[in-house]
C-alpha cells in the first residue's frame, strides 16, 4: 500500500492505493472512498479506513471504524454495513473460503462470512488469518495448536505445544509438532506418520 496526494475535481486526498474494484480510499479530514472518477461513492467519515479485499463471491469488502483503529466493522463496496459486530481486529476476506479472521472485544479471536455471519465464533485466543488450500486454519487455544475447517469443526484438536514452519504443512501434507518436548510428524487427519 502507498499512501500518495491526488487531485480530482479540484479537491485534493490523501489516496491508498490501489484501485480496488474500482475504488480507493482517501482521505481529506476523514476517511471515505472514491471511484476512478473522483466521485465520492462512500462518505468520508472513518477515521480508520482500510482497502477494499474481494471475497470468494467476486465482491468487494472492508474493514472500517468510526474512531481512532478501534472497533472494527465491516462494509461492502456501496458503504453497507455487514452487521452491527464491532471488532478489536480484523482482516480482509479470504477470496477462496469468503471467511475473514476478526478478533472480538474480548481478545478471543474467529471468522466471519460476507453476510457478517460469526461462522466461526470468536472463542480462539489466536487464528490464522487465512485458510489453506486443504480449508484448514491453525487455531490456538489455552496455549495449545490445532486445527479447524471452514466450517469451524476441529480437524487436528488443539494439543501441541509447537508447530514448525509457522504451521504449514509441507508438500507431502506433513508437520512437524511438539507435545511436551517430544517431537513428531503429524498428517493432515493429526495422525503420526514418518517424516
Amino acid at each position: 500500500m502507498s499512501i500518495l496526494m491526488a487531485t480530482w475535481l479540484s479537491i485534493s486526498y490523501t489516496v491508498k492505493e490501489p484501485f480496488v474494484d474500482g475504488r480507493a480510499c482517501v482521505k481529506r479530514g476523514k476517511w471515505g472512498y472514491i471511484d476512478k472518477t473522483g466521485a465520492e461513492v462512500v462518505p468520508r467519515k472513518y477515521k480508520f479506513a482500510a482497502n477494499f479485499g474481494y471475497a470468494n463471491n467476486n465482491k468487494a469488502y472492508t474493514y472500517v471504524s468510526l474512531i481512532d483503529n478501534f472497533e472494527y466493522f465491516y462494509i461492502d463496496e456501496f458503504g453497507n454495513r455487514l452487521s452491527d459486530k464491532v471488532y478489536a481486529g480484523a482482516y480482509h476476506f479470504d477470496h477462496k473460503t469468503g471467511l475473514a479472521a476478526v478478533e472480538g472485544m474480548d481478545h478471543k479471536h474467529g471468522y466471519i462470512d460476507t453476510d457478517g455471519n460469526e461462522i466461526v465464533p470468536p472463542i480462539y485466543d489466536a487464528v490464522w488469518s487465512k485458510f489453506d488450500d486443504d480449508g484448514m486454519a491453525r487455531v490456538e487455544l489455552n496455549d495449545k495448536i490445532g486445527y479447524i475447517d471452514v466450517t469451524g469443526k476441529f480437524v487436528i484438536p488443539c494439543i501441541y505445544d509447537k508447530v514448525s514452519d509457522l504451521g504449514i504443512f509441507d508438500k507431502n501434507g506433513h508437520l512437524e509438532v511438539e507435545i511436551d518436548h517430544d517431537r513428531f510428524y503429524i498428517n493432515r487427519k493429526g495422525e503420526k506418520v514418518k517424516p
